[in-house]
């Protein structure tokens, strides 16, 4: 078993090297997108995409994490009971996805947004195929099948959005592609894992998936109701016009390094694992691993945030200047160190099998954040960007002092050793 420095750095290594690759193909297909569409049709791919975020945590992550954590001796028997949930959660998601489309088709007074919706759902038809298999290669740190799975599907992912925007198909360039994706994903990840699911359905862990995944599931829609809760309030009180502006930034800006913080703790989270039953040697793994993205993720995005004034322009266009994009698009990318010192805490926290307590602290921030970005909205957009950046600064040193500093609870929820302090 490997936890050296060493290890941590070739793993952020693999996920860094594929994130470069990815974003730089990504931007290429956003400067065709945001060239070619104007702000109102951004907004509406925004809310659609939005509503398929929250179905789509809970389709990825219903039994992930359990099989991650899972020793040898039950790994075959909880991956066959995480295959058969993952069935019935897709079936369910399909369904409560439809419902969702026709409620916002209504509020928005939008027909696409249902089809666009829809079209969406399928995805969690063809989810449960390779789950399993994903969470086992990432159980085992496949880092490199992951980077290159990464690699691929974003390739082919924002070569879609390039040809079909270029086609003219308008909204659709954003959403076919998303499902289009998923079988190559799954081809991948089933290559990469030589496990094949019993002849007959298995619900055998059942409470056991139910008990730890479902906290962790708390936990995950709870950071997609923060992540997406912009889209539908800005959308709804200041227009789909605002909405594409502020859509673009994001993207522009915390979008390009969103998903390179998301890779990097998610091959972290392993690593922390491993190390399940020495709390010593998991808190040395994860100051490390926080210590080395830091030095990554820090310098970049503070050199992004500063030449956004210059990128921006050049590279999508002088209307995105003209309509004041700049200045988000250099707030939000600043948003993205908090956010990774937030998203680690929180994977040590689950391999240290607490993920109560990061209910707890995600329940009482996430009421925190949407309030701070009602306020934010009386001062417009402006107003709400910086509202939920400072938020994001505020709550990254609480979330460590209080939630993912060891103290005495670790005593009730695990059988770890406890520290006293820890720095």
């Amino acid at each position: 078993m490997n936890h050296s420095p060493q290890s941590i750095i070739n793993a952020i290594a693999w996920v860094g090297g594929s994130q470069i690759a990815t974003r730089l193909v990504r931007i290429i297909s956003t400067i065709a997108v945001v060239r070619i569409l104007e702000p109102d049709l951004l907004g509406v791919a925004a809310v659609a995409l939005a509503s398929n975020e929250l179905a789509h945590v809970i389709a990825k992550n219903a039994t992930n994490s359990r099989i991650i954590r899972s020793d040898e001796d039950e790994l075959d028997s909880i991956s066959n009971t995480a295959y058969t949930v993952n069935w019935i959660v897709g079936l369910a998601l399909f369904l409560l996805q439809c419902l969702i489309g026709g409620i916002l088709a209504s509020v928005y007074e939008n027909e696409t947004l249902f089809y666009l919706v829809c079209t969406l759902g399928v995805s969690y038809l063809l989810l449960p195929i390779g789950q399993v298999h994903a969470a086992r290669n990432l159980r085992d740190r496949k880092v490199d099948l992951l980077a290159k799975t990464e690699i691929l599907q974003t390739v082919c992912d924002a070569v879609l959005i390039l040809i079909l925007v270029l086609l003219g198909f308008g909204v659709w360039a954003l959403v076919l592609p998303k499902l289009l994706v998923i079988p190559l994903w799954v081809k991948l990840h089933q290559t990469g894992s030589d496990w094949r699911p019993s002849s007959k359905l298995s619900l055998d862990y059942l409470s056991d998936h139910l008990s730890f995944n479902g906290r962790v599931l708390g936990v995950e829609l709870l950071g997609v109701v923060r992540h997406n809760i912009d889209y539908i309030l800005i959308g709804y009180f200041l227009g789909m016009h605002s909405l594409g502006v502020y859509y673009f930034a994001y993207n522009a800006g915390l979008g390009l390094s969103r998903g390179f913080i998301t890779s990097l703790n998610n091959a972290f989270y392993p690593y922390l694992c491993k190390a399940k039953h020495n709390l010593l040697e998991m808190k040395s793994i994860y100051v490390k691993g926080v210590t080395y993205m830091l030095l990554l993720l820090v310098p970049l995005l503070c050199a992004q945030a500063y030449f956004a004034q210059y990128y921006v322009p050049f590279l999508f266009g002088e209307k995105w200047e003209e309509l004041g994009a700049v200045t988000y698009v250099s707030l939000l990318c600043l948003m993205g160190i908090p956010l990774l010192i937030t998203e680690a805490g929180a994977q040590y926290i689950r391999a240290q099998n607490r993920p109560s307590d990061d209910l707890r602290w995600n329940c009482f921030y996430t009421c925190t954040f949407v309030l701070a970005m009602i306020i934010g909205l009386y001062w417009g957009l402006l107003g709400l960007v910086i509202a939920i950046v400072s938020v994001q600064f505020i709550a990254a040193p609480l979330h460590f002092l209080f939630v993912v500093k060891p103290r005495r609870e670790v005593e009730e929820h695990s059988s770890l050793p406890v520290i006293r302090g820890f720095v």
